[in-house]
């Protein structure tokens, strides 16, 4: 009987145009399709993100309003029901990211980050300690210090 496990994927936004994220997210998914199929051969995977058109008349002008906004509808309408979350390359530098991680771990979702290969190119994925540290060393270059995850 094949199992279906939903995952939320958390990708940087900022200063990309739409083609950009969505071919992040499209190598993001077939990577995480290919590593699942290594080792799982009767799982089934369903995607889902916050790249979703979000309408906020209030929040027209406010830049960082509107922004929250839509990571607030995230976290409700997305991370909430999905059973894992997993984190694009450069994640540790997107504030948005940064807080999706922490209310990840905050709630104990199962967590996959992935980085790149600066040589190569090629997607791998992260230990849990390198996105601790990862998690730790965003908070810190926001200007936030947090040690309680």
């Amino acid at each position: 009987m094949e199992k279906t496990i939903t995952m939320m994927i958390c990708c940087p936004m900022r200063g990309l145009d739409n083609d950009q994220i969505r071919h992040s997210l499209m190598e993001l998914q077939t990577f995480i399709i290919d590593e699942y199929n290594k080792y799982e051969h009767e799982v089934s995977i369903k995607f889902t993100d916050n790249f979703v058109n979000y309408s906020c008349p209030m929040l027209d002008h406010d830049d960082n309003g509107f922004r929250m906004f839509c990571l607030g509808n995230g976290i409700a309408n997305v991370m909430a029901g999905c059973d894992v979350v997993v984190f694009a390359p450069g994640w540790h530098l997107s504030r948005g990211c940064l807080a999706e991680a922490v209310i990840a771990k905050l709630y104990k979702k199962q967590i996959i980050a992935v980085d790149r290969n600066v040589e190569s190119g090629k997607l791998y994925v992260t230990t849990h300690d390198a996105f601790m540290r990862y998690l730790k060393n965003g908070l810190t270059t926001e200007g936030i210090k947090y040690d309680g995850i």
